[in-house]
């Protein structure tokens, strides 16, 4: 037990924009990956982040075996633009680099609804490569136009659920406990919102750009269980120390 709790406060050299922080907290439920924000309950214990003009995002961990990252992406875009696009980049030790290294991933959603289509890259150390989508078992995701607790008219948003456990797929964890992050939109309709962004300086291409995004078991379950802890266990060799700050509340738009 001790030894796993000095791989909980063990990892990599943090490298990212320290002005930008986003606490991941533990949700009790799982959200069901629909695309869509249909109850507050949903990601009632994740903090909400804004972003740009007019986007917010909200996650939260949770263990219904492996653990997972659940995250909704909204922006209060109403038109369909074919060229539209969701870029989500992830660093899984917030070892930072001037270039996307080999555990650092992009994800490009692009375009909306049935016909929205997903896109994997992964680091080489200098630039980007595209890489084969990983199962369903292990990113799960949706995007659609539909009203939610932000907002009554519809807009799209997009919603994903990530195996933080899971190396089959690329040989490591994509997410490990502490991350760094960055979360973007482009809204490429004339007269639109363009590109917006967390940070709002973030750079796809520069990892050193991103934000940092440590969890929290905020509330603290009254009983520590060892099937939470060795599962947290899994992905603490690789992540950065435990960092917890107040929950960000958003207003509605």
């Amino acid at each position: 037990m001790l030894s796993l709790f000095v791989l909980a406060f063990a990892g990599t050299a943090a490298a990212y924009d320290p002005t930008y922080t986003h606490t991941d907290y533990m949700g009790s439920t799982s959200p069901t990956i629909d695309g869509k924000y249909t109850t507050a309950d949903e990601y009632a214990a994740g903090a909400s982040h804004g972003f740009g003009a007019n986007g917010v995002f909200r996650d939260t961990w949770t263990i219904p075996a492996n653990v997972m990252e659940n995250m909704i992406l909204e922006t209060m875009d109403t038109t369909n633009d074919a060229t539209d696009n969701y870029v989500i980049c992830y660093d899984s030790t917030a070892d930072g680099g001037t270039t996307p290294k080999t555990d650092d991933f992009k994800i490009v959603i692009t375009g909306h609804d049935a016909s929205a289509t997903c896109t994997w890259y992964r680091g080489t150390g200098t630039a980007w490569t595209q890489v084969a989508a990983p199962t369903s078992a292990f990113f799960e995701w949706k995007e659609s136009l539909a009203t939610s607790p932000t907002s009554s008219t519809p807009h799209y948003m997009v919603e994903f659920r990530i195996d933080k456990q899971d190396t089959t797929a690329f040989g490591i964890t994509v997410l490990g406990m502490n991350f760094a992050m960055s979360v973007s939109y482009n809204d490429t309709r004339a007269g639109g919102n363009g590109v917006q962004s967390w940070p709002p300086s973030a750079n796809a291409n520069n990892p050193d750009t991103w934000g940092y995004v440590p969890y929290s078991m905020d509330p603290v379950p009254e009983s520590l269980s060892l099937s939470i802890v060795f599962a947290l266990s899994t992905i603490a060799v690789i992540a950065g120390t435990i960092c917890i700050r107040k929950k960000i509340v958003m207003p509605k738009f």
